[in-house]
């Protein structure tokens, strides 16, 4: 299958934790406990196929049962799969404590996600996708760097528009991420939530790295800088489950908008129309 838009980055097996007291340190707290996929890559990939537009994964998983689990999740029709099995490897997991107001707090262990190649990338869907996204916990993280900056390189030699989610304010903080992103700049798109803004910079400074800036804001209003216009949007009231996979379903709203020629207006609302979607549900994904 032809695919629009190639996700690369993390997948993972999720181990949510959620609580509503505090947490009893050095003895029990009582929870609920759930299994389900995660990775911010993979979790836009599925968003992005509930939206009719075919898409395409690049990811590693280990050569364990998680992996099995993880490649029996994510059967859709518009999403094809290239889960790269790394031998002697466990696939990657991160568990995620979730506190009484849908706050989340994660704890990630990459796994085979470390090995991610250029290679992953099926020549096929570079002939077809106009866009490729990118997570940039992959691209900041030293054994994935090289690997995403080659991918980067290629995709731009065939003109694909590039996507970056900067994906988490803290592994922007310990790998100096803007000037790690500055390095492969201009990105076509690039998304940030608050948090990750204003460890990047100002927003003239955050505008050097892209063409479009995105900024998301949870319950507050989205913003959509370019070099010739300002759109704003807030999203409806909703409530709030979880915010597992918020951003990564804006993100898939956004792009998937782009590729079906959505009026400037619309792309913003239906981005924030996903990602309020997904607070409405346990979990980071769909499906």
């Amino acid at each position: 299958m032809s695919v629009k838009i190639i996700f690369v980055g993390d997948v993972m097996q999720d181990i949510l934790i959620s609580f509503k007291d505090q947490i009893a340190y050095g003895s029990d707290t009582q929870s609920q406990i759930k299994m389900q996929g995660g990775g911010s890559a993979t979790n836009s990939a599925c968003w992005a196929a509930t939206q009719n537009v075919s898409v395409g994964l690049v990811a590693r998983i280990g050569d364990d049962q998680t992996g099995k689990l993880i490649r029996e999740g994510l059967i859709h029709p518009n999403l094809s799969l290239n889960l790269i099995e790394t031998p002697n490897s466990r696939s990657g997991s991160c568990a995620i404590l979730i506190d009484a107001q849908g706050e989340r707090t994660m704890f990630p262990d990459p796994g085979a996600n470390l090995f991610l190649s250029p290679d992953d990338v099926p020549t096929d869907w570079i002939k077809t996708a106009e866009i490729i996204h990118i997570s940039a916990y992959s691209l900041l993280r030293k054994n994935t760097q090289n690997s995403i900056k080659e991918i980067i390189l290629n995709a731009k030699q065939q003109n694909l528009k590039i996507s970056i989610d900067v994906a988490s304010s803290q592994p922007l903080i310990d790998n100096d991420g803007f000037n790690a992103l500055s390095q492969l700049a201009p990105f076509d798109y690039l998304f940030a939530n608050k948090d990750e803004a204003e460890v990047l910079g100002d927003i003239s400074k955050i505008k050097l790295l892209c063409h479009n800036l995105i900024l998301k804001q949870g319950s507050k209003e989205s913003i959509w800088l370019s070099n010739n216009q300002e759109l704003k949007d807030i999203p409806e009231k909703t409530k709030v489950v979880d915010s597992i996979g918020a951003g990564d379903a804006f993100a898939a709203g956004f792009l998937t908008s782009v590729i079906k020629k959505e009026p400037a207006a619309n792309t913003l609302k239906i981005a924030n129309n996903l990602g309020s979607h997904a607070v409405k549900i346990s979990g980071a994904r769909p499906f």
